[in-house]
């Protein structure tokens, strides 16, 4: 309780409009299923929050010995209310008895349940609950409950609300949702994000994974041993009967049978197709799988995964849930990690621009409308990375999460496109050439073809192709006049915190944000940049700046000693 009640002294949490609870915009966020209306129920936004490190501080909570009473041992969703008393309300989409308890310095806020009893609450209001209408001053008779540190049950259908208080008061409400709207691979996810759910009787002894890893190999049995395997496994989240092996024959077979992992193979069509190779083994993997279905590839040269410092507490289990989970929320149907593989150009955001999706490590939601390579399976896979991105990013969009990514390394063995193409630079060129430029014809608003480039391409946005100018050469840059030097600017300092602005309007707007309480705050529900007016928060949501270096806000940072040893 005492790291959570630190995270919400520290954090800002976003505001909703409660209206059954609140004449006013509330501080009260959900986890879980959550009733998202026209798309039946699903996983709400605010799971995701602080990179899923809320949720586990709740999760934490069930855990905390400190508290009095029973802990509830089944729960799908949970929320949390932060200084706010909720008037007369009752809760139609709970199932069964919800758990309720609070934490922090307040005197008051007890817990008014109608029944029979010997308190009393006056209405203050008048109210409709659910049909039934409350005049203003009725006398409504109940008990009241102290719920600071201890558990209490309560029937969420039953009449209910907070008395007034005065000081720091958070609760926390355990619920469930109703059973008949969790479908089957809402409980995997569910029970994938740490949530406990009723065993039935009859259900498998595990509980299915809502994503399959998929490894696509050739002849590299001893590579994906001690590098790729090795990433995967060695934190101990992923479960080895989640990961499959895509191989090209029966001798593959022979030698990957050693590592006890799920293995396909069509060795009828790698003899009828002598180019069977990578494209082929991926679209092999995703025959007989569902519709809507999570799929991780992971290229079998991988030999490590960076994170940032800030996130080093997740697990691989944790960044993969997180992957398709923002996917899920931003109703795209490919992500992936970082582009680059070194680890100093990690960045704390997640971007839908127009970019690579690199092939190291990448997920996908199966469905039949998705875009397929066209041009990169003519020579064998080259250049597979670039026309999957753009394809995507053409039809629907793409995530990546910038503050990890994948690390491989070309190993000179036998299999995949270097047997293809037989270590000849120009030819690996040639082909690679072959579909960039196929691309550019394709998409000239979005593409280029830019030899000097590592890929031998650069991505451009639709909104700004008109205005590309073309790349300068190394002789123009050089001939290029120098700057004249510009008048020194004046400087204003904060007397408070000593920050340095050039302009007055910038000075006046810090002190207004950072150092007046009874200014207004609208804090960015992704990055927690706060801003004086709700515009300019849709605007900075909107245009998808979180991140940005001018004024970026520096989210907090747990301590590694708080999540030691807890698994989402």
């Amino acid at each position: 309780m005492e790291a959570l009640l630190a995270f919400v002294r520290e954090s800002s949490l976003p505001k909703t409009v409660r209206a059954d609870v609140a004449s006013e915009p509330v501080c009260s966020v959900t986890v879980g299923a959550v009733d998202k209306r026209s798309d039946g129920y699903g996983i709400s936004a605010a799971t995701l929050l602080h990179r899923g490190y809320f949720m586990r501080l709740l999760h934490n909570v069930v855990q905390d010995a400190g508290l009095r009473g029973s802990a509830p041992p089944f729960y799908t969703s949970v929320c949390l209310n932060v200084g706010f008393a909720a008037r007369f309300h009752v809760d139609s989409r709970n199932e069964g008895r919800s758990f309720i308890v609070s934490g922090g310095d307040y005197t008051g806020g007890e817990l008014f349940c109608e029944g029979p009893g010997d308190d009393v609450w006056h209405a203050e209001e008048e109210l409709n609950v659910q049909g039934r209408a409350i005049r203003a001053g009725a006398a409504v008779t109940g008990t009241d409950y102290d719920i600071r540190r201890s558990w209490f049950q309560f029937d969420g259908s039953i009449l209910h609300a907070v008395r007034p208080f005065a000081g720091e008061r958070v609760n926390i409400v355990y619920f469930r949702a109703p059973r008949q709207k969790i479908t089957a691979a809402l409980s995997s996810k569910l029970r994938a994000l740490g949530f406990p759910l009723p065993v039935r009787p009859l259900c498998a002894l595990r509980w299915p994974s809502p994503y399959h890893i998929y490894i696509c190999s050739t002849r590299r049995s001893g590579t994906i041993a001690h590098h790729t395997l090795r990433v995967l496994f060695q934190d101990a989240s992923i479960a080895p009967e989640d990961v499959t092996l895509c191989v090209r024959d029966g001798v593959d077979v022979g030698s990957y049978m050693q590592f006890g992992l799920n293995i396909i193979v069509d060795e009828v069509a790698a003899q009828e197709t002598p180019t069977f190779g990578l494209p082929e083994q991926r679209r092999l993997c995703l025959v007989g799988r569902s519709h809507g279905s999570w799929n991780l590839f992971v290229d079998d040269d991988v030999i490590s995964i960076h994170r940032l410092e800030s996130t080093e507490w997740m697990s691989l289990h944790d960044l993969i849930l997180l992957g398709f989970l923002t996917a899920e929320q931003e109703d795209v149907r490919l992500w992936g990690c970082n582009s680059s593989g070194d680890a100093r150009n990690l960045r704390d955001n997640v971007s839908h621009g127009l970019g690579l999706i690199c092939g190291y490590f990448w997920g996908v939601f199966h469905d039949a409308k998705n875009p397929t390579p066209k041009l990169s399976d003519a020579v064998q896979g080259a250049g597979e990375d670039i026309e999957r991105s753009l394809r995507f990013y053409h039809g629907g969009g793409i995530v990546r999460i910038n503050f990890a990514c994948a690390q491989a390394k070309t190993w000179c063995n036998d299999g995949g496109l270097q047997e293809s193409f037989a270590n000849d630079r120009r030819i690996r060129e040639s082909a690679h050439d072959y579909v960039v430029l196929g691309l550019c014809r394709e998409y000239p608003e979005l593409l280029i073809y830019d030899p000097s480039r590592p890929n031998r391409c650069s991505f451009r946005s639709a909104c700004s192709a008109a205005t590309v100018a073309p790349r300068k050469t190394q002789q123009e840059s050089k001939e290029r006049p120098p700057k004249e030097k510009q008048p020194h600017q004046r400087s204003l300092q904060c007397g408070l915190c000593e920050k340095v602005y050039r302009r007055a309007a910038d000075l006046r707007h810090h002190m207004l944000v950072q150092h007046t309480e009874s200014a207004p705050r609208h804090a960015c529900p992704n990055c927690g940049r706060l801003f004086l007016k709700a515009k300019d928060m849709k605007a900075h949501v909107r245009g998808m700046r979180c991140g940005s270096k001018r004024g970026r806000y520096r989210p907090w940072v747990p301590e590694m000693t708080e999540v030691a040893g807890v698994s989402i």
